[in-house]
């Protein structure tokens, strides 16, 4: 199987009803492509006129689940989406989509390989705490509830999260013009 994300034609953002998760299943015969978008639930804090996954990031699959069916994505905050962004959720494998969190300007999902109850979002900027969300989130229960890590030095431009394979205490942070950090998860 291959997933791949089609994140929209940047800046146009000309394929919004096309943007999300495909995948292809190996197989004899013509390759096909699924789109992985099912119907996703618009919050009730986002005004009608905001559309939804103009410009999605990145995205993980929770491969621990013998059906794949857990799924997260993260969309970025364009013009025309203010607030509507975040980090989405499907339990289902793709048919159905909620926020689990409002997130500005997400750029990067993991999902703990030990602990898929346990995962990571990383953006471009962080705010104040006023308008929208920012920086490094994580979650300890399948996103019920989420955290900012502020233990960071640097908590904006997070562009990836990766857990150590050798260590389950130490996380790598990837960051935008500011290189690699590797410290502790946070708690």
């Amino acid at each position: 199987n291959v997933y791949v994300l089609l994140a929209g034609d940047a800046p146009a953002y000309s394929n919004r009803e096309g943007t999300g998760i495909y995948l292809s299943t190996a197989g004899r015969g013509p390759v096909q492509w699924m789109h992985m978008r099912g119907s996703v639930e618009k919050p009730e804090e986002v005004s009608s006129q905001y559309k939804l996954w103009w410009y999605p990031t990145a995205f993980a699959v929770d491969f621990t689940r013998p059906r794949r069916d857990v799924m997260w994505l993260v969309d970025m905050e364009v013009k025309g989406s203010w607030l509507a962004t975040g980090v989405w959720k499907s339990a289902d494998g793709g048919f159905t989509w909620k926020r689990s969190t409002q997130f500005t300007h997400p750029t990067a999902i993991t999902i703990d390989p030990i602990d898929p109850s346990v995962v990571y979002a990383g953006g471009s900027w962080v705010t104040d705490g006023s308008w929208g969300n920012g920086g490094a989130l994580y979650t300890t229960d399948g996103g019920a509830t989420w955290k900012k890590n502020n233990d960071l030095p640097l908590t904006g431009n997070l562009y990836g999260v990766r857990p150590d394979p050798n260590d389950r205490d130490k996380l790598f942070y990837l960051f935008f013009g500011g290189g690699m950090m590797y410290g502790p998860k946070p708690r």
